[in-house]
């Protein structure tokens, strides 16, 4: 090895004279490989969460693996870097600089690599889509209606921002296409369409106003297998009103006792319990039941293991499905692994350890969670 960085110093000597010479080397997204003459020079650039270079990333998150000539590496990572890692990419095309330097003897040489870099595009995260409909009431704000969607960048981070809508009539109990526009809070992003349907009824007034006067949990019970979460909300809550939320058995299943997100520990039974103290002085309790763990009956999934490779895609199914019961994926980190929310259709997308559950609302509205395990490998 280095008899070969010595042979490519000697060349590079022999071709520059002096101690910092510019070069251009044709580059493109990752895994670069250019051409310099008949130096047949690769620059090799890396990413675990990206497949391109794209609009507001900076230099520094790819790592420059090592220059190739003719099949042979010569140059490691440690005599590559960026000449400024922390400049941020912008959109299109632009010239950066790499720096290489020659040990023995020294020789430092600037190369000029144009890369190409594509905007940074936004897409929903928890569903695939929002062609779905969805209910409410005249006059409901739709907001309301809409379910709680986020929005990832193309390298798999949050992307904070605000829904609008348009032709939207809250008066009307007609099926209504609506187009949504998701205005990202950070200018590096471009804004995202997409259209969803809602489907408005009528409400019973008198029936209304008796239902919000007590709260109520919106779950009875709620199945879990080990190490998975759920998150209990109040339904008809009456504002000004406190609730706490405590665990019959913490060695089961805990809860966090403000916001009535349970944790199943081991398999087992417990309650929920959740005091609730409105503004009259009035206090009322409300229970939901958890079991960790099921029996041979219950929903389960095909595969509760899966050992994936990136751009892999393996379709997770549930069996003993209950008739008329909402199934929902989610995954626990975007940037390794992507579901689609109705299909469970999985796409390993980066190295590592994740999960992907199954949220299963019956009927009678009983909640059941499923999990899987994911390991990615390259």
């Amino acid at each position: 090895m280095m008899k070969k960085i010595i042979i490519f110093a000697i060349a590079f000597i022999l071709s520059f004279t002096c101690s910092a010479t510019e070069h251009t080397a044709k580059a493109q997204a990752i895994n670069l490989i250019s051409v310099d003459g008949n130096y047949n020079i690769s620059f090799i650039a890396t990413n675990p969460n990206s497949d391109g270079f794209y609009k507001g990333q900076k230099l520094k998150d790819f790592s420059l693996i090592g220059i190739v000539t003719k099949g042979d590496t010569v140059a490691t990572s440690n005599l590559l870097y960026w000449e400024n890692p922390d400049y941020i990419i912008a959109e299109g095309q632009q010239t950066v600089n790499l720096i290489c330097e020659i040990l023995l003897p020294y020789e430092k040489i600037v190369f000029k690599v144009p890369i190409t870099a594509a905007s940074n595009q936004i897409e929903l995260g928890d569903r695939s889509d929002m062609y779905d409909v969805y209910n409410g009431y005249l006059g409901d704000d739709i907001y309301n209606i809409l379910p709680n969607v986020k929005m990832y960048s193309k390298v798999g981070n949050v992307v904070t921002g605000t829904f609008s809508y348009s032709d939207y009539d809250s008066s009307t109990t007609n099926m209504q296409k609506i187009k949504w526009t998701f205005t990202p809070g950070d200018q590096i992003y471009q804004a995202k369409t997409g259209y969803i349907y809602v489907q408005l009824l009528e409400r019973d007034e008198t029936a209304v106003v008796e239902e919000i006067t007590t709260p109520s949990l919106t779950v009875t019970s709620v199945s879990l297998a080990t190490a998975t979460s759920y998150d209990i909300n109040i339904v008809d809550n009456i504002k000004g009103t406190k609730y706490e939320f405590t665990s019959s058995d913490p060695k089961i299943a805990t809860v966090n006792p403000k916001n009535g997100i349970v944790k199943a520990i081991k398999p087992g039974k417990a309650t929920i319990t959740c005091k609730a103290t409105l503004p009259d002085g009035r206090s009322e309790t409300l229970t939901s039941d958890v079991v960790v763990g099921y029996d041979e009956n219950a929903p389960v999934l095909t595969d509760e293991a899966l050992d994936l490779s990136i751009n892999d895609v393996f379709y997770i199914t549930v069996e003993n499905r209950i008739a008329k019961s909402k199934y929902k994926y989610a995954s626990s980190d975007w940037s390794k692994v992507r579901v689609n929310s109705a299909s469970g259709k999985i796409r390993a997308v980066g190295e590592g350890e994740a999960y992907v559950t199954c949220t299963i609302t019956t009927p009678d509205k009983q909640v059941i969670v499923l999990r899987c395990d994911i390991s990615i490998t390259k």
